[in-house]
């Protein structure tokens, strides 16, 4: 047998090793492919979202720029002003119906300011508004603003230096930019909504809170169009911060009643808000962007109703408010008063491009408003400023105005009262059948005067009052009419005898505490012999408590020596004065000084809503009256509020009732030096007047010596009311002496009220600062008018009813 070898190996387990090992190389390189071109598609797409994310900043960085620059070129001007779209308002003044016409569009002089209709998307839209005025104008003339921009991307505008009237292109009235109540805007490819539902809430009334721009269109270099962008500048001026901390609680300092902080706490959704005295409060001062709120008061983020708390007040709230130092009248920085004030006053203008600068003996108000005016000099604004350093022992001290164009510090003249009358007494008898009386004319005063200050207030020397005549010539003054000039109470001229002719009543050196009244009278009595009725005499008043008010024997006494013989009757007996008028100024001073404190002008003593009450005494009642006895009382009360002055008035009498207000302390300068009237009344503003003679007021039972309850009627309340009605406040305070000055409404404190003829006077607003007779909605050259004061000249019979002015 022949073995032949097999020229194959045997090996039937490796049989397509190569082929699976082939196979497996390509599916691996066709991974390889596939994930490559995957890995370049991703790249490649990549590269497109960068490159599109980039373009889109830039877009947004270009946006931005072009913001800042229309911001710029357009409120950049320190005198210009910036609103939201939604001061256009109503006639009532609230906020404007969507799609509705504004009714504020017109000044009070008829300009039109520009403004439209507003709608969801463009209500917050900022305008800026230019005053179409020159800047001295506005002493004279009612601002008339113009709206001439938009600041939302795509506007224009047509004004310029040689176009005042020109505006924007584009308003918020466009139903382009408006947005619908599903959220949505009418034209995606014009407009974008740029806060939106995430902004400020998705909630159906959210859509009136929605912001819309207009989109513009970015063209290449081949004028083809690249990209869009939009863009719109908010006014944070307009909106409360919600970062303020309550820094300063000192009750003592003025700054602690200035709003420190806005008490969000009270906004619905944010009763978490920190306060002074719980929460995170401290940590106010380091949130620097709304948003932050909620890491604060996690509340103000829980949605509610598709809207939370912090979305609901986005165009309300802010944490990045702030203010400029700018002169919106004439441009540049503002005058730094506080700086001025701290030191003496330049005697020349070291600014002269700003007109009317602080300066000793310069009026306040600038001469192109009025140029005959004297007062309020910056001089009043400097002593105001250095009031609480000059305090002695911490107590403010009277001190007079040296000038007509100078201010008196003084207590108030709060009440002034005149108590007329007789004394009987019995000359001689001749016979059983005839007594023969001498009858001398008595005057008694009551005068309450208050410190309206935040401090004691002080005199270190003795406070004088003096009554003189303001009667014009040719009437005769008070005096008991049937018994001649003998019994003269207030003297025609400075040559006639007469009880309060060159009588001084003195009240001795003394303080009041902050808001207290206090009142006086003569504790004893006072006689003046013949030929003594025109000389100085000196008569002391003490406080009520201390001075036996309700004794009429404590007068002045006026000697006549006329003899009167009765066999039945005396005769009748009135005060009363001539045709016409007398009128009595009443003038505080200090002891010593001619200079005045308080002078209040033409008192009317005169009873002309009442005939005259006579007195009537037998001869055998007449020698039972050895007292003083009352015939005639006028009582000049501050009106108060409060007080039913229509009761003490007769039924039809309707005059004296308009000074009883309700306004005196807004409408009157109480601390005023002069207290001037403008037109001659029974009740001369803001002093209500009361006349009686009657016998209920002024009883004649003999011995006499009483005065009546008129005369005594809330003076003798100790503390002694005052401020408010008798049952009222028994300390008003109606000014105060501030340490620092941290705002201008602490002006309205100062005494800066004055006229053509001199400063301090009452018939002005007496918180001038601040403060005014005409709403804002009064033309400015109707606010200031010219006024007659009104002057009564005397007669010598009822047919002389004339007057001058």
């Amino acid at each position: 047998m022949k073995i032949i070898p097999s020229i194959f190996p045997r090996s039937p387990q490796n049989r397509g090793f190569a082929l699976i090992v082939t196979l497996s190389l390509m599916i691996l390189l066709t991974v390889i492919a596939v994930g490559l071109l995957t890995l370049s598609s991703i790249s490649l797409r990549s590269a497109n979202i960068s490159s599109s994310m980039v373009i889109a900043r830039q877009n947004a960085r270009l946006a931005m720029i072009l913001a800042l620059g229309e911001l710029q070129k357009y409120g950049g001007q320190d005198q210009r002003s910036t609103a939201n779209a939604d001061i256009a308002g109503d006639a009532a003044g609230l906020a404007l119906t969507a799609g509705v016409a504004p009714l504020n569009n017109k000044t009070v002089n008829n300009v039109a300011k520009g403004l439209k209709a507003v709608q969801p998307g463009t209500r917050y839209w900022t305008g800026i508004f230019v005053n179409q005025d020159p800047p001295n104008s506005i002493f004279t003339k009612t601002p008339n603003p113009l709206n001439i921009h938009w600041l939302v991307s795509g506007n224009t505008s047509t004004y310029s230096s040689t176009n005042l009237t020109g505006g924007p292109s584009i308003f918020p009235s466009d139903a382009t930019y408006a947005v619908s109540s599903a959220g949505a805007v009418s034209n995606a490819t014009k407009a974008v909504i740029l806060a939106g539902k995430n902004t400020v809430g998705s909630a159906a009334g959210s859509v009136e809170r929605y912001v819309v721009a207009p989109l513009v269109d970015i063209l290449d270099k081949s004028s083809k169009k690249s990209g869009r962008y939009a863009w719109w500048v908010g006014d944070e001026g307009v909106k409360a911060k919600i970062n303020l901390d309550n820094t300063l609680d000192d009750p003592t300092q003025y700054a602690a009643l200035t709003a420190q902080r806005r008490g969000w706490e009270t906004i619905a959704g944010f009763t978490a808000y920190p306060t002074p005295t719980s929460g995170p409060h401290a940590s106010l001062p380091k949130i620097t962007d709304l948003a932050q709120t909620g890491l604060l008061i996690p509340s103000a983020v829980a949605s509610s109703g598709g809207a939370t708390p912090l979305q609901s007040v986005f165009h309300s709230a802010t944490a990045d408010s702030r203010g400029l130092l700018t002169d919106s009248l004439n441009g540049g920085m503002r005058i730094d008063l506080t700086a001025i004030l701290s030191g003496a006053l330049p005697s020349t203008n070291p600014v002269p491009s700003v007109a009317n600068y602080p300066g000793k003996g310069n009026n306040i108000i600038s001469p192109v408003a009025s140029s005959s005016m004297k007062a309020p000099r910056w001089d009043a604004l400097k002593d105001f400023n250095d009031r609480y350093s000059q305090l002695e022992s911490g107590s403010l001290v009277v001190k007079a105005a040296t000038s007509n164009t100078t201010a008196a510090i003084a207590p108030l003249i709060t009440d002034f009262r005149v108590l007329m009358g007789a004394r009987l007494k019995v000359k001689q008898v001749v016979d059983p059948t005839t007594t023969n009386f001498n009858i001398n004319a008595c005057g008694k005063i009551a005068v309450a005067i208050a410190n309206p200050y935040s401090v004691p207030l002080k005199w270190n020397s003795a406070l004088e009052f003096e009554i003189r005549s303001q009667t014009p010539g040719g009437n005769r003054t008070s005096r008991i009419w049937n018994l001649g000039d003998k019994t003269t109470l207030l003297p025609q001229n400075t040559g006639e005898a007469a009880v309060f002719n060159n009588s001084i009543f003195r009240i001795a050196p003394s303080s009041l505490a902050p808001g207290e009244a206090r009142a006086y009278t003569m504790p004893g009595p006072t006689f003046r012999p013949l030929g003594t009725g025109t000389q100085s005499v000196t008569v002391a008043l003490a406080p009520f408590s201390t001075s036996a008010p309700f004794d009429f024997n404590n007068s002045i006494e006026l000697e006549n020596d006329t003899v009167y013989p009765v066999k039945t009757t005396l005769p009748s007996m009135d005060v009363r004065e001539g045709w016409q008028t007398s009128l009595a100024m009443l003038q505080m001073r200090l002891s010593g000084s001619s200079d005045i404190l308080r002078q209040i002008d033409r008192f009317e003593l005169d009873n002309g809503y009442f005939g005259p009450n006579t007195r009537n005494f037998t001869k055998d009642e007449a020698t039972k009256m050895t007292q003083p006895f009352g015939l005639m009382i006028f009582s000049y009360q501050i009106s108060q509020p409060g007080v039913d002055y229509k009761s003490l008035m007769p039924a039809p009498y309707v005059l004296g009732q308009r000074a009883s207000t309700i306004r005196t302390y807004a409408d009157f300068n109480m601390q005023a030096t002069r207290f001037r009237k403008p037109i001659a009344s029974y009740n001369p503003p803001p002093f209500f007047v009361e006349s009686n003679d009657s016998i209920a007021a002024l009883p004649a039972t003999p011995p006499g010596g009483d005065t009546g309850i008129g005369f005594t009627r809330n003076l003798a309340l100790n503390p002694m009311p005052w401020g408010r009605s008798p049952s009222g406040s028994t300390k008003t305070i109606l000014f105060s002496i501030p340490s620092t000055i941290t705002s201008l409404a602490q002006f309205q404190h100062a005494d800066l009220t004055g006229d053509d003829i001199s400063a301090s006077v009452s018939h002005q607003p007496g918180n001038a600062m601040g403060n005014s007779y005409a709403t804002p909605f009064v033309k400015r050259d109707s606010v200031s008018q010219t006024r007659t004061d009104y002057e009564l000249i005397g007669a010598t019979n009822h047919t002389g009813t004339n007057q001058s002015s």
